[in-house]
């Protein structure tokens, strides 16, 4: 029986089947997301891809990974900016700036 997807990825909108890159993610954070069935997730920005998060430290890092994401990103597929508040961006070490989801 599947257990469906953890209510972190559904928060994030990440849906079963989606084609999905966790970018940059502190350790762990890929265990922690619990993919949907059906869903595959990678490191990096090869597309086309349904679902994009991006972990950055500044608004630098930021601009270097957006081309990736206009390349990589499906026609399909919606993008959407998130700020989090807790926990603290500065207690992960990361400041998650950019989601890119279905």
């Amino acid at each position: 029986m599947d257990a469906g997807p953890s209510p972190l990825a559904k928060k994030l909108k990440l849906k079963p089947g989606a084609r999905a890159a966790v970018v940059g993610a502190p350790d762990g954070y890929l265990e922690r997301l619990g993919l949907p069935a059906g869903s595959a997730a990678g490191t990096t920005l090869e597309g086309p891809l349904d679902w994009i998060q991006v972990f950055v430290a500044d608004s630098a890092e930021l601009a270097a990974v957006v081309p990736g994401i206009t390349k990589a990103v499906a026609p399909d597929a919606s993008c959407a900016q998130r700020t989090h508040a807790r926990p603290s961006p500065t207690a992960l070490g990361y400041e998650p700036m950019l989601s890119a989801f279905q």
